[in-house]
């Protein structure tokens, strides 16, 4: 970065102190409300991955899901046709693998949201199924 001397040469500029004290308070909320989130994550996963397993099939199902942000790999391998090397090392093997769906749950993720996801994506799969298509 060109500029001035400021910072003792680390940076040039001038801390911009309301957006300090705004990060500062938003990691201060995070601390208090990481271990509910958590808990509220992992329960919506579970809600998902026990109404899905063993329903569905990957990168078919992709099509046929308009509604649902999903993906087959993570956005830094999105130009391989190779599957999750995630996946493999932790013992997937290559078939399965190439099946895999990325279904992304965060902190304002709803109840409602992964039933309507799940309706959605076991419908696709019954309908693509029906067309012989997985």
């Amino acid at each position: 970065m060109n500029g001035g001397g400021q910072e003792r040469g680390i940076r040039s500029g001038t801390v911009p102190t309301p957006l300090v004290v705004g990060f500062g308070a938003a990691c201060e909320l995070a601390m208090k409300e990481m271990e509910y989130d958590d808990k509220r994550i992992r329960a919506l996963q579970e809600r998902m991955l026990n109404a899905i397993r063993g329903k569905l099939e990957g990168e078919s199902l992709l099509m046929g899901l308009k509604e649902v942000a999903v993906s087959s790999g993570s956005a830094c391998t999105s130009a391989s046709l190779e599957p999750s090397y995630v996946l493999r090392a932790l013992g997937v093997d290559e078939d399965m693998a190439h099946t895999s769906i990325r279904y992304g749950i965060g902190r304002f993720t709803t109840e409602e949201e992964i039933d309507r996801a799940v309706e959605l994506t076991v419908g696709s799969t019954e309908e693509l199924r029906y067309y012989g298509l997985l």
